[in-house]
């Protein structure tokens, strides 16, 4: 069975939407598993951190669900205009573990979902340019949430659906 990581930058309604995404893969066949870097809890990633205390111990289990899914959906708010810090520093620890540092993400499908206090344009925008750059292949159609608009059904199963095949 296919496997895909939905990689979780937040709680509350991005957690809902987390398993919204999740319950929606499993309809359709594959296997999803959330992470929550927000209780993962990793240290903030810096040189000087990584040779005081090496990689975390989580780091390694993350690495190898990474490496061993098809694909990828970072559930994620927009903040302050950009990339929820939590998420980045778990990018950060995952691109010194591999041997090469996009080994965790190259060559894999990542879909973009969030539920913001607005269209999180921002985030759509850097988190494209970066998965692309780590080596991913960035589905066109997002998931975008939030008070005023919520997740339509039918945009749910086609996001999913795009996933599914294009991995």
């Amino acid at each position: 069975m296919s496997k895909f990581i939905i990689l979780l930058s937040s709680q509350k309604q991005n957690l809902e939407l987390a398993n919204s995404i999740k319950d929606e893969i499993m309809a359709q066949g594959a296997d999803a598993d959330i992470i929550d870097l927000v209780a993962l809890d990793l240290p903030l990633y810096s040189a000087k951190v990584q040779n005081e205390m090496g990689v975390p111990s989580e780091i390694n289990a993350l690495f190898n669900q990474c490496i061993n899914a098809r694909g990828f959906i970072f559930v994620s708010p927009e903040y302050n205009g950009g990339v929820p810090p939590v998420l980045t520093n778990a990018m950060a620890w995952l691109s010194v573990y591999g041997k090469e540092w996009r080994d965790a993400f190259n060559a894999k499908i990542a879909g973009l979902a969030t539920f913001s206090g607005g269209p999180a344009f921002n985030l759509m925008a850097i988190l494209r340019i970066q998965l692309a750059y780590i080596g991913c292949t960035v589905l066109g159609r997002a998931l975008q949430v939030n008070h005023s608009k919520p997740l339509n059904r039918d945009s749910l199963v086609d996001f999913t659906h795009q996933l599914m095949n294009k991995s």
